[in-house]
């Protein structure tokens, strides 16, 4: 009853075997009951009441009362009655009756399930690809067909006026025709006949087809400018110039013709000005190369205009000084040079001087200031020295030469 049970869970078709014999040990009246009391499992299913042992002939000692009340009950669940038997080859022939037409009540319920449902609309929109339902044979015409049969029995087939007909289509039209590739063996093969393909230009007139005119000329396609009336516009375009020529050197004064005078002055014209192009390109080249001419290279020290103090050992100050166009400090004052400038040399007003940075008195306040300034750097990076200032990160990789030189060995892995 499990399985039974499960019917109910299960799109399937319902096959409902009773015995009409009643060898089974039921009375019929007993098995159409059962029927009965499973009916609410086999709601919305196809179901196939069969008859079975049809081999026994319990058709002709079957009651027909008993029948009736057989196709009633089939009727009131709306099952399909069929007979079937498991012996013998009809039997078996039954079975898969049987078998076949609850395989067909079932694929037509899914397909109306799927019809009433919500993608019905989609699957009907599907491709689909007709095909004809009548068969459409080769129509060959009676000559291929007689041809045909001559070449399998070996002779060559005969036409209702007694001529010989072609064996094949291509013989055919061989018979009909010269082609170029039977040109080509009769004029000496390929390479030495070279095919004549003009003489099936389709053309207004045929004795245009040999007519020597180029397809291509300056990368361009001769069809693409072809238009039946460029001779006439070329002639009109022609007198159109002329008339522009006439009354341009009418309304300029300029004779077409000129002396042989006026045109040696301008042709001395053209050459001064050559002349005086190629001089001045001249003078550029000379001046690139002169730009170009290695110069020593200047020290920070030069450039500032800064001499070495022999009064001080500390080169930290003269490092922090600033140029001479740069503005110092408000109560820096200049010595004045009494003595007179020597011929030819005149002084820098800050050479001989040491420049000490805004903000600071004197040079003792300043390497006092460059003190703090190391000392704060060393306390801010632990004790490291060398580096650029607050942003410098940079960490070195200590690599101890005693441990990472030398070629390592087999069993000395333990200190490298």
């Amino acid at each position: 009853m499990q399985s039974i049970t499960a019917l109910a869970h299960l799109e399937a078709a319902i096959l409902f075997f009773m015995d009409p014999s009643e060898t089974c040990g039921f009375p019929i009246t007993q098995q159409l009951a059962l029927l009965r009391s499973l009916q609410p499992l086999f709601s919305k299913k196809p179901l196939l009441l069969v008859c079975n042992k049809t081999d026994l002939g319990w058709e002709e000692s079957l009651e027909p009362s008993t029948w009736a009340e057989i196709e009633q009950t089939a009727k009131d669940l709306g099952a399909e009655i069929m007979t079937t038997s498991t012996m013998g080859q009809d039997g078996y022939a039954s079975v898969f009756a049987v078998r076949n037409r609850a395989c067909e009540r079932l694929l037509a319920l899914r397909v109306a399930n799927k019809v009433s449902s919500r993608q019905s609309d989609a699957m009907l929109h599907r491709l689909h690809v007709a095909e004809p339902t009548s068969a459409r044979q080769p129509q060959i015409p009676e000559s291929v067909q007689r041809s045909r049969q001559a070449a399998l029995l070996g002779a060559p087939s005969i036409n209702g006026d007694g001529s010989t007909a072609p064996e094949t289509p291509t013989e055919a039209l061989r018979m009909t025709r010269q082609t170029e590739r039977d040109r080509e063996r009769e004029l000496g093969g390929a390479g030495v006949y070279s095919m004549d393909w003009r003489k099936h230009y389709d053309l207004a007139e045929p004795e245009w087809r040999y007519d020597f005119i180029p397809e291509i000329v300056d990368g361009k396609n001769i069809a693409d400018f072809i238009d039946p009336d460029i001779q006439e516009r070329l002639l009109a375009l022609e007198q159109e110039e002329m008339v522009r020529e006439t009354t341009s050197n009418a309304t300029s004064g300029t004779p077409l013709d000129t002396s042989p005078l006026e045109d040696a002055l301008v042709d001395a014209e053209v050459q001064l000005v050559r002349e005086q192009a190629r001089q001045q390109r001249h003078r550029r080249q000379q001046h690139a190369a002169r730009e170009r001419t290695l110069r020593p290279k200047l020290s920070r020290r030069a450039r500032l205009g800064i001499r070495k103090s022999t009064k001080t050992k500390d080169s930290s100050i003269a490092n922090t000084a600033r140029p001479w166009n740069r503005p110092v400090a408000a109560n820096t004052k200049r010595p004045r040079h009494t003595a007179l400038p020597v011929l030819g040399h005149r002084p820098h007003p800050t050479l001989g001087q040491q420049l000490v940075p805004a903000g600071l008195k004197d040079a003792v306040q300043a390497r006092h200031a460059q003190k703090l300034i190391q000392r704060t750097l060393r306390r801010a990076f632990g004790g490291r020295e060398h580096r650029q200032g607050e942003s410098d990160r940079f960490i070195g990789t200590r690599k101890p030469r005693h441990l990472f030189a030398g070629k390592m060995s087999l069993g000395t892995r333990h200190h490298r």
